[in-house]
């Protein structure tokens, strides 16, 4: 079976967010709360409620946007359990 050379390789495709896009993953992924991370991702001070809980479902639902979340949040997983470690060995010694 012949490989593709590397120039003829498929890259995985690279979805840019917008920056409010950006702004609502990294909310949500401190935060946990859908409703406040698009309050805070795009500015919101006097829209309806079903609206704001409408625009949540449609970011948490967006592929990149929710690629981006899980990103963040293992980032964030990983800190964590690297500052545990080093808890853990300050107390052993």
């Amino acid at each position: 079976m012949e490989t593709l050379p590397a120039a003829r390789k498929k890259a995985p495709a690279v979805r840019v967010l917008t920056s409010q896009q950006e702004a609502f993953a990294q909310h949500y992924a401190t935060y946990g709360d859908p409703c406040a991370a698009v309050k805070h991702a795009y500015n919101m001070t006097t829209t309806r409620r079903a609206t704001i809980q409408q625009m949540a479902w449609r970011a948490l639902h967006h592929p990149a946007v929710a690629a981006r979340i899980t990103l963040l949040r293992n980032a964030q997983a990983a800190d964590e359990l690297a500052s545990r470690e080093r808890l853990i060995g300050k107390r052993v010694a």
